[in-house]
Parts: C-alpha cells; sequence; structure tokens
C-alpha cells in the first residue's frame, strides 16, 4: 500500500525535532555526523529516537516533491542519486572515462 504526503506540516508533526534543529552549529545540518549536530545528541542522550527521526526524514524527503509533476519529481530524484559525482553531468563524465579505459 502505498501513500500520497498531502500539505506535510513538519513543524507541527515533529515539533520536538525542529525545536532541536534550532540548536544544530550549522544551519544546513543534516542530522547525520556533522559536529554540533543537537539532533544527534538528543540520540544520543535518549530524549529522540532513531526511529522518529527516521520517520521526520522520510516525511521530509516526501514533502520536498509536492506540487511537483512527474518529469519534476524524477529529474530531482536523479540528481539526488548522482550527487555524490557532482550531478548528472559528471557522472556522464566520469562514466565515459571509465569506458575509455578498458
Amino acid at each position: 500500500m502505498t501513500f500520497t504526503v498531502v500539505g506535510a506540516d513538519l513543524s507541527r508533526s515533529f515539533a520536538d525535532i525542529d525545536g532541536l534543529v534550532a540548536g544544530c552549529k550549522f544551519s544546513d545540518c543534516t542530522h547525520g555526523s556533522e559536529p554540533g549536530c543537537a539532533v544527534q545528541n538528543a540520540i544520543k542522550e535518549g530524549i529522540l529516537t532513531t526511529e522518529r527521526l527516521g520517520s521526520y526524514n522520510k516525511l521530509r524527503k516526501e514533502a520536498r516533491y509536492e506540487g511537483l509533476n512527474s518529469k519534476m519529481i524524477e529529474r530531482g530524484k536523479i540528481t539526488e542519486m548522482f550527487s555524490g559525482f557532482g550531478g548528472m553531468k559528471n557522472a556522464r563524465k566520469f562514466i565515459k572515462e571509465k569506458n575509455r579505459k578498458k
């Protein structure tokens, strides 16, 4: 069964995490392994569970695509997939160079 998120209000549903996010050292904290992450600190102290953070991250990811058409969603997911390469263009360049060496 698949559910679609409509009008996700993360600040209401996850007010506890939202409050913690304000205490992170960096404004662009992903709440993963950054130093000074208030969310990870709360998990270590037993204030927050990893499951709750997982739910928050999942809903935040789904809400990112709210209001987009299928092509826009696909482009966003592909961009995210290849972000480790610096984007789709760099991924293509990497594959092309790899194939030349064969």
